[in-house]
């Protein structure tokens, strides 16, 4: 890895919420267990329906946590925010897509790494399955959100029907 991006990797896992829980060990061989990606400003950094196969740290600028069918964001990452965990913790696909809200940067870990990391660091997988359970409830609230409206769409589409047949009974 370049100077300039150990020097970074280093602030980067400083504001890494669970750093305190790294062993030493892990902090020094972590270095050669990720690599460093750059995005541009709205670049896709993961796409929803994929498989997930890596865990995310910010190192620089921004991304969002977004339903990309409506575009909206429903979290925002910056520099020592992770991402990817629930993926590779429930081997599912990803249930929404990350975009760089600006030029940006995250270093990027393999499951294998990330799994072993787990099993290796006591303590950290309680850490990483909270940002697990957030987005859980994301994914809950969006299912229900899309309940009702279905029910809305199914109401109005009710209430339509009624009112043509009241106009032809006219």
């Amino acid at each position: 890895m370049k100077h300039k991006n150990r020097n970074l990797l280093e602030e980067t896992l400083h504001k890494l919420s669970f750093s305190d829980r790294l062993s030493d060990r892990w902090k020094k061989t972590i270095e050669g267990k990720i690599h460093m990606i750059d995005y541009e400003e709205g670049e896709t950094v993961v796409r929803k329906g994929r498989t997930a196969g890596a865990f995310y740290i910010v190192a620089s600028g921004s991304m969002a946590l977004t339903a990309q069918e409506a575009g909206k964001e429903l979290k925002q990452y910056a520099q020592g925010d992770f991402f990817g965990a629930y993926g590779l913790l429930t081997a599912s696909i990803r249930q929404y897509s990350v975009i760089a809200r600006e030029p940006a940067s995250a270093f990027i870990m393999g499951k294998e790494d990330f799994l072993t990391m787990l099993k290796e660091n006591p303590g950290l997988k309680d850490m990483i399955e909270i940002e697990a359970e957030e987005i859980r409830g994301l994914t809950e609230e969006r299912e229900e959100e899309k309940e009702e409206q279905s029910d809305t769409s199914r109401e109005k589409s009710i209430l339509s029907k009624f009112k043509s047949l009241l106009k032809k009974r006219k």
